[in-house]
């Protein structure tokens, strides 16, 4: 297999040369993701400057955005009530500023517009970022492992406590088994508070079903579509434009929309965390602010032996405490969930935003070769993505990516190119930084086997000290029973476990897994029915019962606990403690008689 020549020294990180936030404009973009200018009929006539995409106005709405603070910043965005001056030709009067209060949200408004004035950005360092990609070079020597999911897409109307509060539960209820049976830290990522960008396609075949379904901004590979017989500007997510067909005019202020909903769910996660909303429980089994009522879950082994993990490990952790070990301190184990951080992460795709949201800051002084290094770091988020369709080398995502300081994900599909891959690597990643990359291998469970290897190869000869993460749900998505967009629990737990065999036979460490999930649970206690199989042996025929993914497919809470076993249970394999009773509702997808009790 050819591969380039490589010099294996590693570098001090350096700068990048001849880049700039906005360089990335010279560049080819893909899939149509830059702002939209859609057609309409020449005989029209003109549109609202307010409403319908102009030079003019886009260009304010970047120029607003880029005085805003950073969202991953230690400001709290939310909190501010400044007044900022806008431009008359963007005063549609709507209130930009979005909080969270209890269980309701406040959203934008018609009657006056505020916006947020940040404090002057160089006083913000990019400790977060630095520490998220600290610990990420701890997973590429297999010292840690990383969690990252969520949802597939985000709407506006997610930001609530209460939504944001299940999809951290879950997370730190993962984190919890992984950490109990792999031995070792877990670095959690979240895809929320910016998931903007997705190519998102529809949950049913049938164009005119009802669940229609959102991002913030997402690519379409036709700029119209005919709705009852009228042809119409294609939805583009949240970002863009709206969902109703009365809506559809692209909206630059939606930009700022996105923003300040990122920006109140940004701030409730480290209100939550300060809070001690990922405390343990003590050994008397007391709730904890994180934990998600388990009366749903429906297999007695899953139900048992999450419990279990629970007990054990307030036990240990109580007994730390009796022989004068402090649990909550800085060394104490308990800071494993304690003190845990939650890194914000998303797909980069429209790159008017996240260019917007780029800023030259101060590096943190334990990550810094110099005094008063300044670097650029997008702001948007902890960790951003490449998508499998956006990664070409000469293209515009690339180009903003290579100049970023922010530890970076590149999803790798099928059609990536063994050398194509690691010529990527010499652009983003040019100093073998550990932590700097992660690879999202997204194959599908029937070509593994046949990808996985030489990507292996190419990039140990490389020298990029990489992550390498499975994402066992894009390439196993399918079309179930009467055009229902599916995936089996199956075709999951076989990537994943073939990644893991791959990896260890070619002596490197899959260290990580990237998932599309969800904790909701409905008031009546149930969880969403999206994908097939697990413990819970969720079968077709039950899919349509609580399908409310407004995009892809997404994992329940029973499934995600099964995936966290799976892997928790892989990484104590040796001390003989698999629980095969768990593991064998996980690759089976049976029809069940029970579906009204579900």
């Amino acid at each position: 297999m050819e591969t380039p020549s490589i010099n294996l020294v590693p570098a001090t990180p350096s700068a990048p040369t001849n880049w700039h936030p906005q360089s990335w404009r010279s560049k080819r973009v893909t899939q149509d993701v830059v702002y939209p200018v859609p057609p309409h009929p020449s005989d029209a006539p003109l549109p609202d400057p307010i409403l319908y995409k102009s030079k003019k106005s886009l260009s304010h709405v970047v120029e607003n955005l880029s005085a805003l603070p950073p969202l991953v910043s230690a400001v709290e965005v939310s909190s501010f009530s400044i007044e900022h001056v806008v431009p008359p030709e963007l005063g549609s009067g709507r209130a930009e500023v979005v909080f969270l209060t209890g269980e309701s949200r406040t959203g934008p408004g018609r009657e006056s517009r505020k916006m947020v004035a940040g404090a002057d950005p160089l006083s913000v360092h990019a400790e977060q970022i630095e520490r998220l990609k600290a610990q990420l070079g701890k997973v590429a020597k297999g010292e840690a492992f990383l969690l990252q999911g969520g949802d597939c897409a985000e709407l506006f109307d997610y930001c609530t406590s209460e939504k944001i509060e299940h999809r951290l539960s879950l997370l730190l209820s993962m984190s919890l088994i992984l950490i109990w049976g792999m031995r070792k830290p877990v670095v959690r990522i979240a895809r929320m508070g910016g998931q903007v960008g997705r190519n998102l396609s529809r949950p049913f075949k049938d164009n005119t079903d009802p669940l229609l379904f959102s991002q913030y901004a997402k690519p379409r590979s036709k700029q119209t579509e005919v709705v009852d017989g009228k042809e119409i500007p294609s939805f583009r997510g949240h970002n863009v434009n709206g969902i109703s067909p009365d809506d559809r005019l692209p909206d630059p202020e939606r930009l700022l929309s996105a923003y300040f909903h990122s920006a109140a769910t940004v701030n409730h996660v480290r209100a939550l965390l300060a809070s001690g909303f990922a405390s343990l429980p003590n050994a008397n089994g007391e709730d904890v602010p994180w934990s998600l009522p388990l009366s749903h879950v429906r297999s007695p082994d899953l139900l048992k032996s999450y419990e279990r993990i629970v007990a054990e490990l307030s036990s240990a952790l109580e007994f730390l405490s009796v022989v004068g070990v402090d649990r909550g301190g800085k060394n104490g184990l308990n800071g494993a969930l304690e003190s845990a951080d939650i890194f914000m992460s998303h797909e980069a795709l429209m790159l008017e935003y996240e260019s917007a949201l780029t800023r030259q800051l101060f590096v943190p002084s334990f990550a810094r070769t110099k005094p008063g290094e300044k670097a650029y770091y997008c702001t948007s988020a902890h960790f951003i993505w490449i998508g499998d369709r956006t990664r070409q080398i000469d293209g515009a995502h690339v180009e903003f990516f290579r100049g970023l300081r922010n530890p970076v994900g590149i999803k790798v599909g099928p059609s990536s190119e063994p050398v194509e891959l690691v010529r990527l690597l010499g652009i983003v990643d040019p100093d073998r930084e550990p932590g700097r990359v992660t690879l999202i291998t997204r194959y599908g469970a029937d070509l593994v086997d046949k990808k996985l290897p030489a990507h292996i190869e190419a990039v140990t000869a490389s020298g990029h000290p990489v992550v390498w993460c499975c994402d066992p749900m894009h390439g196993n998505t399918r079309s179930a029973a009467g055009g229902i967009k599916t995936r089996a629990m199956h075709d999951i737990v076989s990537e994943i476990s073939s990644a893991l065999r791959i990896h260890q036979s070619m002596g490197t460490n899959l260290g990580g897994i990237h998932l599309e999930l969800t904790g909701d649970i409905q008031q009546d206690g149930q969880s969403v029915t999206e994908c097939t199989g697990g413990s819970m042996e969720l079968g077709e025929e039950e899919l349509a019962l609580r399908f409310e993914s407004y995009c892809d497919p997404r994992l329940n809470f029973e499934q995600s606990l099964d995936v966290a076993f799976m892997l928790s249970q892989a990484g104590n394999s040796s001390r003989g403690t698999v629980d095969h009773q768990i593991l064998q509702g996980l690759t089976e997808s049976r029809p069940s008689s029970v579906a009204a009790q579900r």
